[in-house]
């Protein structure tokens, strides 16, 4: 049953997959859900929308861009795990290196976890201007609560460095956000910047590269050329272990020109179509899996991967839950589908035997790793890594 509510679908029932060639659409998908998280809503509350990723100006976006308040009900990326610690650290390191003035100023900031880090190699006073700011305990500094902008911005007196970390490719528009953040900063300041490796995340068909979420898809080379044309220099980059890239940059003009940014060209279409021709065929040979299976199936990851995987046609039906190492998911809804999240610890006490599925990108090693301990009840894992059906056990 299909109804609308404040212009947006509310449905249970799954999405179809298809290219739409007509105009510069690419891909279609049909009714994909909103929010990238876990819910404990009934699923008839869920909102899907049609995703559709188009040629736009010199770059591809998804559409429609949706409010904030839309797609980020909840603040749902509790960056769990090893690689987003040691990314953590690694990019305090750099902060720590590149900032100037008595404040840091972090938009986006979430957890605070930039500041921990960067506090434990020196004494630094901080603000973190977020949506939905979900600090841990140990952060005891300031925080504005909403959106960024330059009339929202509100340093403290000799704040010069401006910081944010996976928050570029999440706003609505980036070209419109880098504008406001040169508009706030004055020749000298700083900026320093952690944004993922699109190109890397286009190459390895990472499936959280582009969604209602990161709308904006932005190589490196469209990436430095903002830079550029907001005025700023680049000081230095650090490429994080093919999963993050680091931007030191330093105000030098305060003039913002973006002729030459739109009228480059940055698309290189057949990479898309391989993009998607890899998803369509992991798809199919996991249906083949699941069809057949004799035991239990699950999926590993309560993210936006697995809503992809669906969105392309995975036949839900047959999977018996969803695996996440998060404690904030697990006893949830992965919102826009049926599947109820769990623990590996709860998964291999309710089951003898399981396969395993799922897309997991950078994470891969360090999942496969922990599951190991329970490899005498595991029947087969089939990953979906660098656009290839990885097979494990």
């Amino acid at each position: 049953m299909t109804k609308v509510v404040n212009g947006y679908l509310k449905k249970q029932s799954h999405v179809d997959f298809k290219f739409d060639s007509t105009s510069n659409s690419l891909l279609r998908l049909h009714s994909f859900p909103v929010y990238m998280g876990c819910t404990i809503e009934p699923a008839e509350n869920d909102i899907h929308v049609d995703m559709t990723w188009e040629v736009n100006s010199n770059t591809l976006r998804v559409f429609p861009v949706l409010p904030s308040e839309v797609i980020y009900p909840f603040s749902h990326n509790d960056s769990v795990g090893l690689l987003w610690s040691q990314h953590h650290q690694s990019f305090a390191k750099f902060i720590v290196k590149h900032a100037s003035g008595d404040e840091v100023y972090e938009i986006g900031g979430a957890h605070g976890m930039a500041y921990i880090y960067s506090k434990a190699l020196k004494e630094v006073k901080w603000t973190i201007h977020d949506i939905n700011p979900i600090p841990v305990a140990e952060y005891d500094q300031r925080i504005v609560k909403g959106k960024f902008t330059n009339s929202t911005y509100s340093p403290a007196e000799h704040t010069h460095t401006i910081v944010h970390s996976h928050t570029l490719e999440h706003v609505n528009d980036p070209v419109k956000f880098m504008s406001e953040i040169t508009l706030s900063q004055k020749i000298g300041d700083k900026q320093i910047i952690s944004v993922p490796n699109m190109d890397l995340m286009l190459q390895r068909v990472d499936l959280n590269f582009l969604n209602f979420e990161h709308n904006y898809f932005i190589p490196e080379k469209l990436l430095l050329s903002l830079f550029k044309s907001c005025g700023y220099q680049v000081n230095e980059t650090f490429d994080f272990q093919n999963h993050s890239k680091f931007y030191a940059l330093e105000k030098i003009s305060d003039q913002v020109s973006l002729e030459h940014f739109f009228n480059q060209d940055y698309l290189d279409l057949p990479k898309f179509y391989r993009y998607f021709a890899a998803i369509e065929k992991y798809v199919a040979e996991m249906n083949q899996i699941l069809e057949s299976a004799q035991i239990p199936t699950y999926i590993f990851g309560a993210h936006v991967f697995t809503q992809m995987l669906i969105g392309f046609g995975l036949k839900e039906d047959l999977i018996s839950g969803c695996i996440d190492n998060s404690h904030n998911k697990q006893g949830k809804r992965l919102y826009g589908t049926s599947l109820f999240v769990c623990s590996p610890q709860v998964l291999f006490e309710n089951n003898e035997k399981v396969n395993i599925i799922g897309a997991l990108a950078n994470y891969t090693y360090e999942i496969e790793k922990d599951l190991s301990r329970w490899e005498s009840q595991i029947n087969s894992i089939y990953w979906f890594s660098n656009g290839e059906k990885l097979k494990r056990f």
